[in-house]
């Protein structure tokens, strides 16, 4: 695997170093019998006593908590077939145009945590969703099937049910992210690189981390705890041994880590997985408004970009231009929080409207819609159509991971090529990067990433988060 001159580099410097060694044969057998009396004369030293106040106690005890619950789970799928070698010889000579095909297998790795006695489990959409066959790992080493309950694209927040194995399943505390202040210790559990229950410690960094460019609704705890990949899906827990975050994404420029990981909050995951196992999805609210991914500096509240034909927001007389600074009495210091507030408002609820119009404030009656594809598409209508960027993109395949030097086991919709003088080449997008997400809409599929397009206004500008063997950057297409 390794070229031969690296497999003999270490011997040439261990036969130096011995080599070294050999004019100082004498002196040394004569220090060494000294030492050996000294050594004979006294006993040995006494351990040094532990400082006060000792936190590895406290990790031991949370280690030897949680690391039960914590599961390691594959996800494996077919995800296209090729012509078998022998193909054209069997077309040739038997006249068989039925020849066997190869498939082509892709496998993601990641990570969950128990949360019920029954094998319900809590990870990341982007480990157990994308179909195909679920198996989970637990920390005894017994496998187990698992079924994907349901899934919310849109916070990166999965539900997997784990088949009955005969005796309950130990599930971890689930703490209050809201109480959790930055400085507080954290403590990641999970499988980086597929090294199963390993447990990392660090410190909350930051709270309400948003505009980060992962999924639509951002609200994630910072952490400095080293987290991997692998270690996506995994349980963030607190000192208690309570989960506080589901670990989710690193901001890396290697690809590893780099002391800035993001979890998301436990207090909004178990909203999600409520609504999961009650209704099978997560109902939204919809306003049937377009707002900016990133917010005017110096504008207060939230600016209204677009409004959707016969829409909430239009029927209640929100105008574009209105600066919404309350909803349903919370205040609204910036888009990315009016977006969870109307996303959590009740369907059907009328609620209380604060807006800016021409520096006068005024009051409207809102009555909450619901959020669906359709109605998302009904709040882009006014947005300029985007100019061709210049990408093609194709599904990742083993050859095409090979040729642009990914791991073999990466997956998503790979850019190909770049059209020189296109947006595309002039935010420095290149051919190999996988592309994540686009305005915050995660892109798993060729269709996502249509979608994704087709909504985008380049003139505003669209973030892009890619990621290639270097780690994950966010480039800016904008129109001139």
């Amino acid at each position: 695997m390794f070229p031969e001159a690296s497999v003999r580099a270490p011997k040439i410097a261990l036969v130096a170093a011995l080599s070294g060694c050999l004019g100082a044969v004498a002196a040394v057998s004569f220090l060494e019998a000294r030492r050996q009396t000294l050594v004979a004369a006294s006993d040995p030293p006494a351990p040094l006593p532990a400082p006060a106040n000792d936190p590895s106690q406290s990790f031991r005890q949370v280690a030897k908590l949680v690391r039960p619950s914590v599961v390691n789970l594959t996800r494996e799928r077919v995800v296209a077939e090729e012509p078998n070698p022998f193909e054209e010889m069997f077309e040739r000579y038997f006249n068989d145009r039925d020849a066997p095909r190869r498939s082509l297998k892709e496998r993601a790795f990641g990570t969950g945590f128990i949360v019920r006695a029954d094998g319900l489990v809590l990870t990341n959409n982007h480990v157990a969703g994308g179909g195909g066959k679920l198996t989970a790992r637990l920390a005894s080493g017994v496998e187990v099937e698992a079924t994907v309950v349901g899934a919310d694209p849109l916070t990166d927040v999965a539900v997997v049910k784990l088949a009955a194995d005969g005796k309950p399943y130990t599930p971890v505390g689930l703490g209050d992210s809201d109480a959790v202040e930055v400085g507080d210790w954290a403590i990641a559990f999970g499988c980086p690189f597929g090294l199963e229950q390993t447990v990392t410690v660090g410190v909350i960094s930051a709270k309400g981390r948003s505009h980060v460019g992962i999924v639509a609704y951002e609200d994630f705890l910072q952490t400095d705890a080293a987290i991997n990949p692998g270690n996506s899906g995994g349980p963030l827990v607190d000192i208690h041994g309570q989960v506080i975050g589901i670990n989710t994404a690193i901001a890396s420029r290697s690809g590893g880590y780099q002391g800035v990981g993001f979890t998301i909050p436990i207090n909004m995951a178990k909203t999600i997985m409520e609504k999961i196992v009650a209704d099978g999805r997560v109902v939204r609210g919809w306003l049937g408004i377009g707002l900016p991914q990133e917010d005017e500096r110096g504008a207060k509240g939230a600016v209204v970009k677009t409004i959707a034909a016969g829409g909430p927001a239009e029927k209640a007389g929100i105008q574009p231009g209105d600066q919404i600074t309350a909803f349903d009495g919370k205040p609204v210091p910036d888009s990315n929080r009016l977006r969870f507030l109307a996303a959590e408002a009740g369907v059907g609820k009328t609620v209380p409207v604060k807006l800016l119009r021409d520096g006068k404030e005024i009051e409207v009656a809102v009555t909450i819609g619901e959020r669906t594809p359709d109605a998302e598409r009904a709040t882009l209508r006014d947005r300029a159509p985007a100019p061709a960027v210049g990408i093609t993109a194709k599904r990742l395949t083993p050859e095409l991971a090979k040729r642009f030097s990914l791991p073999e086991d990466a997956s998503g919709i790979v850019v190909t090529e770049v059209a020189p003088g296109s947006l595309a080449a002039e935010a420095g997008v290149k051919a190999g990067q996988i592309i994540r997400s686009v305005d915050a809409r995660a892109i798993e599929t060729i269709e996502d990433l249509d979608s994704a397009v087709a909504a985008m206004n380049v003139t505003r500008g669209v973030r892009l988060v890619l990621e290639d063997a270097a780690g994950r950057q966010t480039v800016i297409l904008r129109a001139r």
